[in-house]
């Protein structure tokens, strides 16, 4: 699987950025949880040994990838 990094639409660091700016990535950021939770769930799974993983969103399904 090749992995997409998440390119955020800002390119001011955050030191710099106005209130506004970080009001708008932060409403970015979580528009895009869903999108790089599917990610991460799809490269779990196309790992040898948790193709079957559920990920229940609990800590307790985590532990199974340790």
């Amino acid at each position: 699987m090749t992995y997409t990094m998440a390119e955020p639409p800002f390119t001011v660091g955050f030191p710099s950025m106005t209130k506004q700016q970080l009001k708008e990535f932060f409403v970015w950021f979580q528009g895009v949880i869903p999108e790089r939770l599917d990610v991460l769930i799809k490269a779990v799974h196309e790992t040898p040994g948790f193709e079957s993983w559920d990920p229940d969103f609990s800590p307790w399904s985590m532990h199974h990838l340790a």
